[in-house]
């Protein structure tokens, strides 16, 4: 692939820009991390422990699979929160994380759990992967076809339809 180069002093501020931008993120990121001492707080509610989980900053909502065989969607913030602080100044969240809703249908551990944008796609030890509405529960549908626990997964949201990578 050939890049074009920038041609006008309207592009080349605008890239100067992005970079500026992205490089203060990170550095306040990694400022955080590194002088904050990080607050430990539980998300009661799993019977088994918790072997995956993952954070939705489009929705603020945390998801966490299970050797319950469970998975669960947790709110994370107060509604109107800053989602960049959740987990950066997590030592100072003062709301409680609650269970919202629960996932329910491996006949085993779920080993992985990734959000797409209209579903909650999880992976488990019954070699299944099970697709959910993700504000019913819902279980959508069960793809089969794995010969062993079904360890990771990957979406990709696409313009048409979301593609699902596995293993």
């Amino acid at each position: 692939t050939i890049q074009q180069p920038l041609n006008t002093n309207e592009e080349i501020h605008e890239a100067e820009f992005n970079w500026r931008k992205t490089f203060e993120k990170h550095h306040f990121l990694e400022g955080n991390w590194r002088h904050h001492k990080p607050t430990e707080f539980t998300l009661a509610g799993h019977s088994g422990s918790v072997t995956c989980i993952c954070y939705d900053s489009r929705r603020e909502k945390i998801f966490t699979g299970s050797e319950d065989s469970t998975a669960f969607m947790w709110q994370s913030v107060e509604k109107g929160a800053k989602s960049q602080e959740i987990f950066q100044q997590h030592h100072r969240q003062k709301h409680a994380v609650s269970k919202l809703t629960a996932y329910s249908g491996h006949a085993g551990a779920i080993w992985c759990v990734v959000i797409g944008e209209h579903r909650l796609y999880t992976g488990g030890y019954d070699k299944t992967i099970k697709f959910w509405a993700i504000s019913t529960g819902k279980c959508i549908g069960t793809l089969r076809g794995h010969q062993h626990w079904v360890s990771c997964l990957a979406v990709k949201d696409g313009v048409s339809q979301e593609v699902m990578l596995s293993g």
